[in-house]
């Protein structure tokens, strides 16, 4: 993974205390302003979207900030540590390092402690506390939160609010309560959306097909007022219809094969309605992103890397549906019974 964003006029720093974060792909947020070199620091962070492959933890100043994907969050070296409540595994180094026996599930508050002077870290579920990693080398700079998720949505709570739950023990003091926003630390712009300083700039389009590589950053600029810019009005690219209230509605991005794009950065196209991705081979992602919407014409006809389930689509009211052969899809097709399709 709703939050209604079409609306908002700024960046999104924080709601009541918590930085709102959303990351698609396999990317992370950190807060390297947030460091810590002794003593006994928590966090917390509300899970909204599980998605895939959550690492949530820490990491300190080797752990290397980039632009781009890698392929690599926390827990994937040696100067990170995650653990992941939908494997159920916990990572250092690049490795699986033991069973965690806790399954995490949207609406579950995750707790994250560490104890820089013991070299120990823990994690909670909804309060109830596990030590998980031993003997850490977090070395001598001192560590900071780490969070990456694929397709994963939550709120995080570095202590400008008062936690749900208590820590480990009364001892631990929240990680950075003065600080209001997170930062993008591994992955592609289009794969985040939340508490974000200023991302880089994408210059104007010069051709359609700029254009159409540079729309899913143009239209949720539009919405939901990244603090960044598009220099391209909204309207000038084709293939996206909006209503009289300047909010996107439709996609048509069919026969567009060299085009790349995770679904996830739709999130905030709370309005969409008719999409049109046929032919867009290059597209990946969870069509968990459609849940919420009132999507009623969808074709991802040749999208052959989607992923997900079809329960999705329950309480829609879809007119066309395709989805030949997205063959990653799963479910079960009762989930159509009540809508009155008139091509599937």
């Amino acid at each position: 993974r709703r939050t209604t964003m079409a609306a908002a006029a700024e960046p999104l720093k924080e709601s009541g205390g918590f930085l709102l974060c959303y990351l698609g792909g396999f990317s992370t947020a950190a807060v390297p302003r947030a460091i810590t070199k002794q003593g006994k620091v928590r966090y917390e962070i509300m899970l909204q979207v599980v998605g895939r492959c959550p690492q949530i933890g820490w990491a300190n100043p080797q752990f290397e900030q980039v632009n781009h994907v890698t392929n690599e969050g926390t827990g994937d070296d040696l100067h990170s540590w995650g653990a992941d409540g939908a494997r159920c595994q916990t990572w250092h180094a690049g490795k699986s390092t033991g069973k965690f026996d806790v399954t995490w599930s949207a609406g579950d508050v995750i707790g994250v402690a560490a104890d820089l002077d013991a070299r120990t870290l823990s994690f909670a579920k909804n309060g109830s506390w596990i030590e998980v990693f031993s003997e850490c080398a977090f070395g001598d700079e001192g560590i900071f939160p780490s969070i990456t998720m694929k397709s994963g949505k939550c709120e995080v709570n570095l202590g400008a609010t008062p936690f749900k739950y208590p820590g480990p023990s009364n001892t631990y003091k929240a990680v950075a309560p003065s600080v209001q926003e997170l930062e993008r630390y591994r992955g592609g712009i289009l794969n985040f959306k939340g508490s974000f300083p200023s991302l880089p700039s994408i210059p104007a389009a010069t051709s359609p097909e700029a254009q159409k590589e540079l729309l899913l950053a143009a239209k949720i600029h539009e919405q939901v007022g990244w603090n960044w810019r598009v220099d391209v009005p909204l309207g000038e690219f084709p293939g996206v219809s909006v209503d009289g209230a300047g909010l996107v509605v439709g996609l048509d991005f069919s026969g567009q094969e060299e085009l790349e794009f995770d679904l996830a950065v739709l999130a905030p196209l709370t309005s969409l309605q008719v999409v049109n991705f046929r032919n867009c081979r290059n597209a990946t992602g969870n069509i968990e992103v459609f849940e919420g919407m009132q999507i009623k014409e969808l074709n991802l006809q040749q999208c052959f890397d989607l992923e997900g389930d079809i329960e999705v689509f329950k309480g829609m009211q879809i007119k066309e549906l395709n989805l030949q052969p997205c063959r990653n899809l799963i479910g079960n097709i009762d989930v159509l019974k009540g809508m009155q399709i008139k091509e599937l």
